[in-house]
């Protein structure tokens, strides 16, 4: 605890510090002059916690403030994480958050963007680099620049390299290069053979030349907006015997993608054109994220500890082909996650069982606020059930009538049920007193109205719809009220 404390003392000490270091960026010339002859109060700070204060300033304003302090040129300059992007080396626009201005920014600063991480590199002083990264709007004219940054990052030992061509996620190869494969820098896998600590890649934005040799001690690996023909991508799984995670997003593929590895944990697949079937077999394999516009069809062929899958589909069959399809190839699964973006749904009306699954997640992020009930068979279909959550941000209500009152299917173990996006309609009303009638062994319901939504690989999106009022709060308890079965279970009303 007084560890802790101690942690905490000093990050609030140093961002006082970083706020301090920023007003005086402006006049630092005129501090240097003024105080020649004078020691200042910097230069006694210990060299961690100057380069803890350096980590909270851009690259710009680091090498501004060796004006005000005659240490600092030592410790910018042997920083051991360098990160290169619109915010580390401009004072970038707010504007630059959209892709057009974005864009235009980059096009209009490139060269002076190459010169200033020249100039840096030519002053660092590090041992070692742990990671190197930069982010910006790069095409092959400045190949010759790229590559000498990467040979500088290799040669120094770098652990994790993180190569961004687009200065934001958010652009698409589509729109920033018009499909034209040739005018994006084309990363030779040579450049890479020599970099033997090299643990952690991020690709995005470029192509790839691959050659041997490469890749062998990666643990993870993060594809995006990588184009990949046939055999790419095979081949470089077949030289990271060590890759634990693996990441292919918007990255133009041919019609089937063969993933395979003895040590892969983790796999995403985001949105990539093109794709028409996955065949994995991954042993080891834990976790799979799967995210596309198109109907895909999935071969699980060898993963047998694969406990966690997240879907998340753009087309009507998505969750009626989960059911059908794939609850024989993913015995052992135990949470599901599946996130909907889709005018209708058709959902299973006699789904397959997933006999072990504890967890069950359910985002709705479209128009038109579906016909709830016609999800129970789903919920059904999970005998083990212990944890449901649904989240919902559907912006028209439902007017007519919702479909008739299921059966009565008891949940022996359902303990938990979250509703987020919870406006108080009467088909979500049914729908929570269906659970609540069901689920005899429920310790709590939690009602929302505000919903989180998850987007794949750790992301995720909270917001809110509408807002409650007291009255309207009183209103959801009551309809509510005396419904619970368990004699145990609460009801809670955010």
């Amino acid at each position: 605890m007084v560890k802790e404390h101690l942690v905490s003392h000093l990050r609030a000490c140093l961002s006082q510090l970083k706020t301090s270091f920023e007003h005086c960026l402006g006049n630092a010339d005129n501090y240097a002059k003024r105080n020649k002859s004078k020691e200042d109060c910097v230069s006694k700070l210990p060299d961690e916690m100057l380069s803890s204060i350096i980590s909270f300033l851009t690259l710009t304003d680091a090498v501004r403030m060796s004006l005000v302090s005659k240490r600092w040129r030592h410790i910018y300059a042997s920083m051991s994480s360098l990160n290169f992007d619109l915010y580390t080396m401009f004072s970038a626009p707010d504007d630059c958050n959209s892709q057009q201005h974005c864009s235009h920014f980059c096009l209009h600063y490139r060269n002076t963007f190459v010169q200033r991480v020249n100039q840096f590199l030519q002053l660092h002083s590090a041992p070692r680099i742990m990671s190197f990264r930069f982010s910006f709007c790069f095409v092959r004219e400045f190949a010759g620049d790229v590559d000498r940054w990467i040979s500088f990052a290799v040669r120094m030992g770098v652990e994790k390299l993180d190569l961004n061509f687009a200065c934001r996620d958010s652009i698409i190869v589509g729109s920033m290069f018009s499909d034209n494969y040739n005018e994006m820098y084309n990363l030779s896998c040579q450049l890479l053979s020599e970099a033997s600590k090299l643990n952690h890649l991020c690709l995005s934005s470029c192509t790839l030349q691959l050659e041997f040799g490469c890749f062998n001690n990666l643990i993870s690996l993060d594809l995006n907006q990588v184009p990949l023909s046939c055999n790419e991508l095979q081949m470089i799984l077949s030289r990271c015997l060590k890759l634990e995670w693996l990441g292919v997003r918007r990255c133009p593929v041919p019609g089937k993608l063969c993933i395979c590895g003895p040590s892969l944990k983790f796999l995403e697949v985001f949105c990539c054109a093109g794709l028409k079937e996955i065949e994995l077999s991954a042993v080891n394999l834990t976790t799979f994220e799967f995210s596309e516009i198109l109907e895909t069809k999935f071969s699980f062929s060898n993963v047998p500890k694969l406990e966690q899958v997240f879907f998340r589909g753009y087309y009507y069959d998505a969750i009626d082909s989960i059911f059908s399809e794939l609850t024989r190839d993913l015995p052992e699964l135990k949470i599901l996650s599946l996130s909907m973006f889709t005018l209708y749904v058709r959902y299973p009306k006699w789904p397959t069982s997933f006999s072990k699954v504890k967890q069950l997640e359910l985002s709705i992020n479209n128009d038109f606020e579906p016909d709830l009930l016609k999800i129970t068979p789903i919920l059904s279909a999970c005998p083990l059930l212990q944890k449901f959550h649904i989240m919902m941000r559907s912006y028209t209500r439902r007017s007519e009538e919702s479909t008739k009152e299921p059966p009565k299917c008891v949940h022996t173990q359902l303990k938990e049920v979250e509703f987020g996006g919870f406006s108080g309609t009467r088909n979500q009303i049914e729908f929570a007193i269906f659970l609540l009638k069901n689920a005899i062994s429920l310790d709590k319901m939690i009602i929302d109205v505000h919903y989180k939504l998850y987007f794949g690989c750790g992301k995720w999106k909270n917001g809110c719809i509408s807002t409650w009022t007291e009255d309207k709060r009183d209103e959801i308890h009551k309809q509510l009220q005396g419904r619970v079965i368990s004699a145990t279970a609460k009801v809670i009303i955010r």
